[in-house]
Order: C-alpha cells, then structure tokens, then sequence
C-alpha cells in the first residue's frame, strides 16, 4: 500500500477527485493516531466501504499486521471484501476525503483514529 500523510493532496489515481485529500493511507513505517473506535464509527465506515468510489487492479495487503489479501471482514451478517477498492467521505465545510477500504480494519484493528473532518463527514453521511 502507499503512504501518504493525513490532509495531504489526494494523487494516488489520475481519474480522481481534484479536491479530495487523503485520509488512511497507513504503512508499517509510518506512526499513526490510534484511540478505539466508537460502534458508530464503525457501523458508518462499514457502510461506506460497501459503496467503493475506486476500485483497483489487484489487491492489497496490510501492512501493519499478517492478514492475507483480500480482508475479509463480517458486521451484523454482512461481509466484504477489502484491499481493492477506495472509499470518498464528503464533508459539509467542502473537502473530500479518499480513503483505502482498508481503513476499517485500520480503524477497527489497529485502532487508527481518522481527523475529526473525516469522522463527523463520514457520520452525518449515514
């Protein structure tokens, strides 16, 4: 997967959104902000990563634990599959974010804790 710091310029695929900006992109070198997550929270990016903005070519793997690529992951009797596709979150104050899918398992696992924008974005969508 390829890093790229929170609130930076999104540029990972050229057909996307100009004004989006990163939000998730972890690798095993980089730290990150942790604190464990709120069952919304939880529920919301499950949701959103049901609805890919972008999907890719291939799959990819978590870099920060030994979790086979595609991630599968199981809430209230649904499943997905995650490390192929991107998620956007859109905020009322304009940006929009661009995240992996894999951010639920960041978040729900390694307890990553997104920006706040990105956080009451993704609720407020719900």
């Amino acid at each position: 997967m390829t890093w790229f710091p929170d609130g930076s310029p999104y540029s990972y695929m050229t057909s996307g959104d100009s004004r989006a900006i990163n939000v998730g992109w972890l690798d095993g070198t980089h730290a990150f902000p942790q604190a464990p997550p709120t069952t919304e929270l939880l529920t919301a990016l499950f949701d959103k990563c049901g609805e890919p903005a972008n999907k890719t070519r291939g799959w990819h793997r978590c870099e920060l634990c030994d979790a086979p690529a595609p991630f599968l992951v199981e809430r209230n009797g649904q499943n997905l599959l995650l490390g192929g596709a991107e998620i956007r979150v859109e905020t009322p104050a304009g940006p929009v974010f661009a995240a992996p899918d894999l951010i639920y398992h960041y978040v729900r696992d390694h307890h990553y804790n997104p920006p706040v924008e990105f956080v009451m974005g993704l609720i407020s969508d719900e």
